[in-house]
């Protein structure tokens, strides 16, 4: 027949105070021995024999969370391979090995649920994500150069942004090198192009400018209408030159010999050498 223990024993061997295996509250122990099973420990008491069970014990046979008859809460296997009893922690908390006594620690301000206490263990956030520069934490803020997406995460800004509002060239806060207004008013920014061209929005490049091209072609006819004119120049020079080589000095008069004699023959006269 099951008879109860002694209202201070959590176990027992028998219905005796003395006969407790373990405590409902307060233990006096000799060693790892329990001596006696109290209500409290009385002010008297030596304190290094009288222990109170842990709070997160039911019941105990020593002073630590792991000489629990049962647990509160919930239990788990610490490095030692020991069962501790360990308390369940808030949904703002998170579990916290403290020299060997478990506890409920508050969360990072920026995390919803977290397994540590940096904004980096956050479980989620509660307000941005700041993980486009490859670490993983929760921000009130994304940094400069990034932007919130819908997921509140944060991603970087278009190559030409200083600072956006989102993905796209026109997100743009302020532009880094250049501006383009486009035709709907909206402004892009866009790299800086050389002297004389502009950035083409459709081929995302830079162009000749209009008025540049107008110059190029005037400036382009006008160096051909220059060359010709020097070619021309130059074929007659050489024509001019050739003659004077093959026709010499006298090429106004016919050279005619008689006789062994030469003799300059103009169109009127004839003129004895």
């Amino acid at each position: 027949l099951c008879r109860p223990c002694n209202e201070d024993c959590a176990t027992c061997t028998g219905p005796g105070a003395d006969n407790c295996m373990s405590c409902q509250t307060a233990l006096v122990l000799d060693g790892a021995a329990i001596v006696q099973c109290l209500t409290s420990c009385p002010s008297s008491q030596n304190s290094s024999n009288c222990y109170y069970c842990h709070s997160q014990c039911n019941g105990c046979f020593g002073p630590s969370n792991t000489d629990c008859v049962s647990c509160v809460d919930k239990s788990l296997v610490n490095s030692n391979g020991q069962e501790v009893c360990v308390p369940s922690c808030q949904s703002d908390e998170y579990l916290a090995d403290i020299n060997g006594e478990y506890l409920c620690i508050p969360c990072h301000k920026e995390c919803n649920g977290c397994t540590g206490p940096s904004n980096s263990d956050c479980i989620e956030c509660k307000n941005y994500n700041n993980s486009f520069i490859a670490i993983n934490e929760c921000t009130p803020t994304c940094p400069f150069g990034s932007y919130g997406d819908s997921s509140s995460t944060c991603v970087a800004c278009d190559p030409q942004c200083s600072g956006c509002t989102g993905p796209s060239s026109s997100n743009c806060t302020d532009c880094l090198e250049d501006t383009v207004s486009l035709s709907g008013g909206e402004d892009v920014c866009v790299p800086n192009c050389p002297v004389w061209q502009v950035y083409d929005i459709n081929d995302e490049s830079c162009v000749l400018s209009n008025s540049a091209q107008i110059t190029t072609i005037v400036i382009s006819s006008v160096v051909g209408v220059i060359l010709i004119i020097l070619a021309l120049l130059c074929a007659c020079c050489c024509v001019y030159r050739c003659r004077r080589k093959y026709n010499g000095p006298y090429s106004d008069f016919n050279l005619k010999e008689k006789g062994g004699v030469s003799f300059l023959t103009a169109k009127s006269k004839t003129s004895r050498l």
